[in-house]
């Protein structure tokens, strides 16, 4: 049983960036892990979750608050370069006469007013 129990379990793969985790068994009979989840939810759970973290844990994946602090800081000064382009974008249709060409509602103010470096802006406090 041991050896059964050990061959049996699953492989679990982490995307720290996405937040997304998917589990995946040595077999594949989806209906098997039906049975099991049906038969012990809260221990299924349980060593999931345990798996996931002790895996987590020895991977490294996870962000540190101050790496994921930085990447969102990152991903934001990136979204408003774009936002900039496409702010100059829309401007140059509209100024062609494309007058269907409009700035979405939820484009950020300062990229319509032109502000170039929002610094610190989009930074949470910790």
């Amino acid at each position: 049983m041991n050896k059964w129990a050990s061959e049996g379990e699953p492989r679990i793969e982490l995307d720290a960036v996405k937040g997304h985790v998917s589990v995946s068994w040595g077999f594949n009979s989806p209906k098997s892990n039906k049975i099991l989840a049906w038969l012990h939810p809260d221990r299924m759970l349980e060593r999931l979750t345990a798996l996931a973290r002790k895996q987590a844990s020895t991977r490294g994946t996870a962000m540190s608050p101050e790496e994921k602090a930085d990447a969102l800081e990152k991903l934001a000064a990136r979204k408003f370069e774009l936002e900039l382009e496409e702010v100059a974008l829309i401007d140059i249709f509209q100024e062609q006469g494309h007058a269907d060409a409009r700035h979405r509602l939820d484009i950020d103010p300062a990229a319509l007013l032109g502000v170039k470096e929002p610094k610190g802006l989009y930074r949470t406090a910790a």
